[in-house]
């Protein structure tokens, strides 16, 4: 019994459930909870863990938060603002963001991807990085990915405006900083707070991505859902044109499925930018 209960239990996760929602086996006919059959243990699967419900086996809470590009996008369109709708459509702001730095002296050795750097944040706070991208000796300017966890202050910057940003977990600016490289070495660094923090993940990425993520270079390419959208539209990128489209007022160019948005208002346009970049990205 206990065998096949564990078994179960092993699948609530991937159900989108967890011990507490299952509750304890009760003997009706006693009016008792059986004592030697407890309620699981799943501390791991408790709710604040969870996304809609999923509970991921790794840690993506850094690519969730770019829900917060789609929520800055549409509070943009609401007040008519398609530049800054671009902005955070085609530079990002909240997942994957790293900063640009220029060190010195330029790096003694290699620095390979995911090697982990240290730094203090403009809020005075202790940040974590990761090298985004691997550099080669000699190098002077490198890319720090921060690491994001419930437990540290977000850098939040991209195309935001100014109003929207989160500064307190960047990378300090200003005066004399230093990072530390994989617990060891110790680099002055210098860049601007407000121009080199980026995204590395944008939804404008999602689509303009799509080639080489679901029909050049996939395991299984191509994609069967993907490669009958770009039969149809005649363009890898199609979310991405139609979104352009929509945000300067212009035509698409498809083979099939064109949109002239010369003719449109501000609430079609806005339209069809927040269901392109929710749904067709």
């Amino acid at each position: 019994f206990q065998d096949v209960k564990s078994a179960f239990e092993a699948n609530y996760a991937c159900m989108g459930i967890w011990c507490g929602v299952v509750g304890e086996l009760f003997d009706d006919d006693m009016g008792v909870f059986y004592a030697d059959i407890p309620l699981c243990s799943d501390s791991v699967f408790s709710e604040p863990n969870r996304l809609a419900g999923y509970l991921p086996d790794t840690n993506v809470l850094d690519h969730s938060v770019i829900d917060g590009d789609q929520l800055a996008i549409e509070s943009a369109l609401s007040t008519g603002d398609f530049g800054q709708a671009k902005s955070v459509y085609e530079d990002g702001g909240f997942s994957k963001s790293y900063a640009q730095v220029t060190v010195s002296p330029a790096l003694s050795k290699g620095l390979p991807k995911g090697t982990p750097i240290t730094g203090i944040s403009k809020g005075s706070r202790a940040v974590f990085g990761t090298a985004l991208e691997s550099a080669s000796a000699g190098a002077s300017s490198i890319k720090i990915q921060y690491v994001v966890d419930e437990s540290t202050a977000p850098c939040f910057v991209g195309g935001l405006a100014p109003d929207d940003q989160v500064q307190d977990g960047c990378l300090a600016d200003g005066g004399v900083n230093v990072i530390t490289i994989n617990g060891e070495d110790d680099y002055f660094y210098s860049y601007d707070v407000d121009s080199d923090n980026k995204n590395a993940r944008t939804i404008q990425g999602f689509s303009t991505g799509a080639q080489s993520k679901m029909f050049d270079d996939c395991p299984g390419c191509p994609y069967k859902d993907f490669e009958e959208f770009y039969n149809y539209y005649g363009e890898f990128d199609y979310a991405n044109q139609w979104v352009n489209a929509a945000l300067q007022g212009a035509s698409t160019s498809f083979t099939n499925g064109n949109a002239d948005f010369n003719i449109y208002g501000t609430a079609g346009r806005r339209e069809a930018v927040k269901k392109g970049t929710a749904y067709m990205s």
